[in-house]
Parts: C-alpha cells; sequence; structure tokens
C-alpha cells in the first residue's frame, strides 16, 4: 500500500483531482481496488483529497477559459462530483456568470455587429444559461 498511497500523493501534488479521477489513474497503474477505496477514504479524511476542493479549482480555472455553468456542471458530474457540491460552487457570488457572458461575447465578436442568433448560439455552445445569453445579447448594442 505505500507504493499506492505514493502514486495518489504525487497526482495529487501536482493537480487537485476528484476521487473519482484519482480512483480510476491508480486503477490504471494496477492497484487493487479495495486497497485505492481505502486509501481514497484515508486520503479524504486528512483533508489531502476533497470533491468540493477540486470542485472549485476546477470552476475557478474553467470560468476563466470563458465557459459558463450549465457547461461546467456537466464536466463536474462527468469527473464524479455529487450534482449538489457542483451547484453549490457554481453558484457561490463569487462568480458573475453575467459579466462573463459579456466579456466572452465582446472578445469574440469584438467591433462585428454580427447576427444575434450567431451570438447566442456560441455562448450557449460555451455552456451559459438561456436567460443570460438572453440578456446580454439583446442589450449588448
Amino acid at each position: 500500500m505505500g507504493n499506492l498511497k505514493n502514486d495518489a500523493l504525487e497526482m495529487l501534488a501536482r493537480r487537485e483531482h476528484s476521487r473519482l479521477e484519482l480512483r480510476n489513474k491508480l486503477l490504471r497503474k494496477s492497484h487493487n481496488e479495495e486497497e485505492i477505496d481505502l486509501l481514497l477514504n484515508a486520503l479524504n479524511e486528512q483533508n489531502l483529497q476533497s470533491d468540493i476542493r477540486f470542485a472549485e479549482v476546477f470552476t475557478r480555472y474553467r470560468s476563466t477559459k470563458g465557459f459558463g455553468s450549465i457547461k461546467i456542471l456537466l464536466e463536474l458530474k462527468a469527473k464524479g462530483i455529487d450534482e449538489d457540491i457542483a451547484k453549490d460552487v457554481i453558484n457561490n457570488e463569487i462568480y458573475d456568470w453575467h459579466a462573463l457572458a459579456l466579456s466572452v461575447l465582446e472578445k469574440k465578436f469584438s467591433n462585428k455587429r454580427s447576427d444575434k442568433l450567431k451570438q447566442k448560439r456560441f455562448l450557449l455552445n460555451r455552456g451559459f444559461r438561456h436567460d443570460i445569453i438572453h440578456e446580454v445579447v439583446n442589450n449588448k448594442y
């Protein structure tokens, strides 16, 4: 189990990982499933691995890349984060999804008066909510 713990700690030292990500990576390294689960429980109890902390870091990173709350929520769920945890992190007041949508839209469509439908599609693909998209696109000009 020493080698297993070292592998897990090395991964966590590089960046935060969700429990599912860490588990899958350790399984690929041919470690025993039961030992992995025991180790993950211990790491969580010691606060060395935290899905909440991972969700916070991941949400901050993806939002700075211009992605909206819906896309980030789906990505967090795909990484094994509980939906309630993901929603709590995304709905944190530090994120101004309206301002982010406006910033992303202005960067992509800087001086062009392009089609509003094209702008809406762009923001929708970025994962912004419909109400934010409607407000940002219709009030841009």
